[in-house]
């Protein structure tokens, strides 16, 4: 009786602890209060564990439909709350069984399978294809990869083709870059070849264009190499040219210089009467106190501008050094140079006198500068 009674009570323990897990079980997943948390992201708050699986599952269906494939649920983590009842749950509640596109080992993009994700390596290609493409791959190493992807980090064939061209133009870590290989037929330019000619009629270093150029042209066959849109090498089948290029041809001046840019005193003897107002009026040159018949040189080099009487000036020469400077030589008893004649610095060019306005024999001299006249004693060099 006594065993009888034992097996009873076993019985009854067994029964009544059954009991209270159930009880506990119902309890917690039917009448507590829970938040529902994801990777540490709150989904909500729920009447009970119940509740929440009822929306989860709704919540699934929904996004399965939209996105047309099968999500898993995260793993979901629930903690007793007195907070207020809310919903929050998101897309980031689930993942996809999607493909990821890998590079090395990295996932570079998701598609939702693994048509869409070689539709996508396909689509890389055409973008690059063109009429005359005869080759085009893929270069770097792919690899699809059935993996739960995210769902915010899924993408269609179209926006992963966007953000893929983008970044070969950027030449990032997420480029999938395509070698192609095309045979082209273009019309090339010829550049025109530049001539140059010695002229001895122009200044050292001046130069002046005697003949337009023309560029050429040539038709061009080659097969030509390139990693996305960036040409990489180019192999030369045949070339006709079209039209022959024309030399421009320049002429470079070999003259040397007549002018050295400095002047020597033109005469003999001091200063009788500088630049300036004399007697009322302005001197525009110095006087040279020098003899009658003293040789008179050209003070640097240029062109003879005017050789022969002028008024008070008497027998006069000008000479144009042409580069801004011109020189006066007055009251001269004879010239001998001509208009027109071509002299170096310390050329002989008349002679000291007295013709024009004068009280004795000297030689007047004048430095002019782009037309104005100025003090030549600034300008003779050893004055």
């Amino acid at each position: 009786m006594s065993l009888k009674k034992k097996k009873l009570g076993l019985i009854a323990s067994v029964v009544f602890f059954a009991l209270a897990i159930i009880i506990a079980f119902v309890y917690k997943n039917f009448f507590s209060r829970v938040e529902v948390f994801s990777s540490g992201k709150s989904l909500g708050v729920y009447s009970s564990v119940h509740n929440f699986n009822k929306a989860i599952d709704n919540y699934k269906s929904k996004y399965e439909d939209r996105y047309e494939l099968d999500l898993v649920k995260a793993n979901y983590e629930f903690k007793k709350s007195d907070k207020e009842l809310r919903n929050a749950i998101s897309e980031d509640a689930f993942y996809a069984n999607a493909y990821a596109v890998q590079k090395s080992g990295e996932t570079l993009y998701a598609l939702k399978n693994e048509d869409a994700a070689n539709e996508f390596l396909t689509a890389i290609e055409n973008h690059y294809y063109s009429d005359n493409t005869i080759c085009v791959k893929i270069k770097d190493n792919i690899e699809l990869k059935k993996e739960k992807i995210s769902l915010k980090d899924l993408r269609t064939v179209n926006s992963a083709l966007k953000e893929v061209i983008e970044n070969n133009k950027l030449k990032n870590d997420k480029a999938i870059n395509v070698l192609l290989t095309k045979k082209e037929n273009q019309e090339e330019v010829i550049a025109m070849p530049v001539e140059s000619q010695d002229d001895p009629s122009l200044p050292r270093g001046e130069t002046v264009l005697s003949m337009d150029g023309e560029d050429g042209l040539k038709a061009v066959k080659s097969i030509a190499y390139y990693e996305n849109d960036e040409l990489i090498n180019k192999v030369v089948l045949e070339e006709n040219v079209k039209k022959k290029a024309a030399p421009k041809l320049v002429l470079v001046g070999t003259r040397k210089a007549l002018a050295d840019g400095s002047f020597a005193k033109p005469t003999r003897g001091g200063i009788s009467s500088g630049y300036g107002r004399r007697w009322g009026r302005q001197h525009t040159g110095v006087d040279i106190d020098a003899d009658y018949g003293d040789a008179v040189y050209a003070s640097d080099g240029g062109v003879v501008s005017y050789a022969g009487f002028l008024g008070t000036y008497g027998n006069l020469i000008e000479i144009d050094h042409q580069n801004g400077y011109k020189t006066r030589y007055a009251h001269l008893s004879s010239i001998n140079v001509s208009k027109g004649e071509t002299l170096m610095k310390g050329d002989f060019i008349g002679k000291v006198g007295t013709t024009g306005r004068v009280t004795g024999p000297h030689l007047h001299f004048e430095v002019i500068v782009n037309g104005k006249s100025q003090n030549p004693l600034n300008y003779i060099r050893g004055n």
